[in-house]
């Protein structure tokens, strides 16, 4: 259970960071050159919905983020604390040994662990965005751009009925740019309240096919571990098979265990893990929506 939840690429050196004090979010990409943003808020992320991490949003412009460690963080010190001297040792011994020692063997964790879901008290239901909408869906673009992750592809500039028009016209398949594909734009609601979107492609390019798949969905901060992600993906697949899709691709980052506890929950089954060079490995699961 403890390697599940810190296993990830950087989890132990971030922690390891977070333990001289709260950081912002650039202060640990220089910390952690070596990740890129997209893992490493992956990363974040994961370590927040294990309640090892305390992420903090102050109401900005841009949004000012911090992070720290949790009352359950903190348990980690010692350990952490044991790692780095046992890696300090072996380094010593490395380097004072004439004959070469066994080079450390990167081994891959298995998500063994079942997606982490509370009991919701209200229903969770999908519905394409409405003119009402726009006060949650913009403050959910403003917390989700402090994790570097788009939530809901609206333009800077663009007017919310102008937002409402392009989402018409994306789903009906009418206009599209050159390499788009129709697509429909659900937000996650429990009751009135905007908990997450999910966004699925009707169908797919050559490059959907590598890297982007059928779908996407994201949940808000302060919703996570509520199992809102495993109820938004399921919904937004059983829409691709009214749809007419058999098999749904669904990728994530080989590192994103909280992903991939999700998608192999809704019966995603791993069909490979590629990547472009410079980007992180990804896995690329098929969902049969058959039967």
């Amino acid at each position: 259970m403890a390697v599940s939840i810190v296993g990830g690429t950087w989890k132990l050196t971030v922690i390891k960071h977070l333990m001289e004090g709260t950081q912002r979010f650039g202060e640990l990409s220089r910390m952690v050159p070596l990740a890129n943003r997209k893992t490493l808020t992956r990363q974040l992320r994961e370590l927040e919905e294990d309640g090892v991490v305390h992420r903090e949003i102050y109401p900005e412009v841009p949004p000012k983020v911090e992070y720290s460690l949790t009352a359950l963080g903190q348990e980690l010190v010692s350990v952490i604390e044991a790692m780095n001297t046992w890696g300090s040792h072996y380094s010593s011994h490395q380097n004072s040994d004439t004959a070469d020692p066994p080079t450390p063997q990167r081994r891959s964790l298995s998500a063994d662990r079942p997606p982490q879901e509370d009991h919701m008290t209200e229903t969770l239901q999908i519905r394409m965005p409405l003119p009402a909408d726009e006060e949650q869906v913009r403050a959910a673009q403003a917390e989700l751009a402090a994790e570097d992750f788009d939530f809901s592809f609206q333009k800077p500039e663009q007017s919310w009925e102008d937002y409402l028009e392009g989402l018409r016209r994306e789903h009906e398949g009418v206009d599209l740019a050159p390499g788009r594909v129709p697509a429909t734009m659900f937000l996650g609601t429990v009751g009135e309240e905007v908990v997450g979107r999910v966004h699925i492609r009707h169908e797919l390019t050559p490059t959907l096919r590598e890297m982007g798949g059928h779908i996407g969905y994201a949940v808000r901060p302060q919703h996570r571990r509520r199992g809102y992600a495993t109820q938004m993906l399921r919904l937004g697949l059983q829409k691709l098979r009214e749809l007419g899709v058999e098999q749904a691709l669904v990728t994530c980052e080989d590192t994103n265990l909280g992903s991939i506890r999700t998608i192999e929950a809704c019966g995603g089954v791993l069909e490979d893990i590629a990547g472009q060079p410079g980007t992180a490995p990804m896995r690329r699961y098929w969902v049969d929506l058959v039967g």
